[in-house]
């Protein structure tokens, strides 16, 4: 069993001192009223998650504010013993402080191989799952606390600089993003080691901190270290810097929301209105039309779609399966085609699918348009049965499709051009094919030799749209 024999954290110059700060900066955000109202702390038994721990706890003393404090250790069995060491220390340390202690084993390897994520990306995703979970099931806890400082906020904004971010990325961490917060983001790194060392505080040490093999531990040994001949305190610099460039982002943000709710129409911007935005709003509105996807959008795909706007028409490839389009005069972000694929049988009488609102009737005799009050025909041809090569089927567009009416083998390509059908509703033309291909495309003629009058099949969409979200098929007229 770990003890611990610890004089009061925050006693002394330097404890007042550190004490006063993080008091300070909380007021400053007013993060005061989210910690009363209980508080999951982030810990990994290392000196920052050390340090918020004792502060939160010494902060409850002082306030006399009944908050829950409950910290919360994730092991990603990424370091063997080592981790399950971290681990024990961690649930030790919470135990000497009377705070409650949860831990979960997650595996952050495969979860990385799985995801196509890099360790860090993927240890990260993990942990505020765990952290997101478990506050999920409590009513006695309203935040998550996490230990970043203003070292981790230096290294953030390098970084995502080298990366090439805009503003946001440059902007460092923010100190609250939904029920996240960051109470000791002002304080330095070197700041709360002095502070252990001088109160003899025992911390987890995580080896993987010093490998230089991660991108951030290389800014953080191999860069950062230079800063300190151009300033004697430059993690201070930049966070007065990334507070003024939050500011800058808040108002851009603010105008680029409010341009969106005004702009836009079930997830569609008009391509000339779009256009006509200054880059910096116009950036954060083409983000935007991807949010309800939950698609992040990197610079990369942002600025491909601001250089191919002025041509019109274009598709643009985003993460995830979807894609950016603009078309007709609207751009908006939907699946990539090759998701909307589908094929189905088609039997005699109403043929219903998982994934369409519309119905597929087959019938001997012609259909009327009154046949029912909760569908209506949209489109319906005849076909002669008796020589249609095995059972009908209906299936989306493939590559080089075409078949033979008219006497000609014409392209569906070509046709679907010339009715100047939008290519996002391409994949939702229902095309009824036998075993030798097309029988009919739904705008166009039934194939040569198919004509006749022993069956009828007919697209029928619901007289009022269905509360679910389903596909339609698309008619060309």
């Amino acid at each position: 069993m770990i003890t611990f024999q610890k004089s009061p954290v925050f006693s002394g110059e330097l404890g007042e001192r550190l004490y006063k700060k993080v008091c300070d900066y909380i007021d400053t955000l007013s993060l005061g009223n989210l910690i009363n109202r209980g508080v999951l702390v982030g810990f990994s038994g290392g000196p920052d998650s050390v340090f918020l721990l004792e502060f939160l706890n010494e902060y409850k003393k002082r306030t006399s504010a009944p908050f829950k404090i409950l910290a919360v250790h994730v092991n990603h069995s990424i370091r063997g013993e080592e981790a399950d060491a971290d681990e024990n220390f961690s649930y030790a340390y919470a135990n000497s402080l009377d705070v409650e202690f949860i831990s979960k084993k997650v595996d952050a390897k495969a979860y990385a191989k799985e995801n196509k994520k890099t360790l860090e990306e993927a240890a990260r995703d993990l942990r505020y799952s765990v952290f997101q979970e478990i506050i999920q099931g409590r009513n006695d806890i309203s935040s998550i606390a996490i230990a970043h400082n203003a070292n981790d906020n230096f290294e953030t904004v390098l970084f995502n600089m080298f990366r090439g971010a805009g503003l946001r990325g440059i902007s460092g961490i923010t100190p609250i993003r939904g029920n996240i917060i960051r109470p000791i983001l002002s304080v330095t790194k070197s700041e709360i080691l002095d502070l252990l060392s001088e109160k003899r505080i025992e911390y987890a040490t995580d080896s993987t901190n010093f490998s230089t093999d991660y991108t951030r531990n290389y800014i953080r040994h191999e860069i950062i270290p230079h800063f300190s001949k151009l300033s004697q305190s430059p993690e201070a610099m930049i966070t007065k810097l990334t507070e003024s460039l939050r500011l800058d982002n808040d108002f851009i943000e603010r105008e680029a929301r409010d341009f969106y709710s005004k702009n836009s129409s079930n997830g569609t911007i008009s391509t000339k209105t779009l256009s006509a935005l200054h880059p910096a709003p116009l950036a954060r509105v083409i983000s935007y039309l991807a949010e309800p996807y939950g698609i992040s959008l990197e610079r990369v795909h942002i600025t491909s779609i601001i250089d191919l706007l002025p041509k019109g028409n274009f598709k643009l490839t985003l993460p995830s399966g979807y894609e950016f389009t603009s078309e007709s005069g609207v751009c908006y972000v939907s699946a990539k085609e090759a998701d909307k694929d589908f094929y189905h049988k088609l039997s005699k009488g109403e043929n219903k699918f998982e994934e369409f609102e519309d119905i597929i009737v087959v019938s001997d005799t012609k259909l009327e348009k009154s046949f029912s009050n909760v569908y209506k025909i949209a489109i319906q041809a005849s076909i002669n049965f008796d020589i249609i090569n095995s059972e009908l089927y209906i299936r989306s567009k493939q590559d080089g499709d075409s078949y033979k009416f008219g006497g000609m083998t014409r392209k569906l390509k070509k046709l679907y051009n010339d009715k100047s059908i939008p290519p996002s509703q391409r994949q939702n033309v229902p095309l009824l094919c036998d075993k030798e291909g097309i029988v009919w495309a739904p705008g166009f003629k039934v194939r040569d030799g198919a004509v006749g009058t022993s069956v009828y099949v007919a697209i029928c969409k619901p007289t009022q749209k269905s509360s679910q979200k389903k596909r339609s098929f698309y008619i060309p007229k």
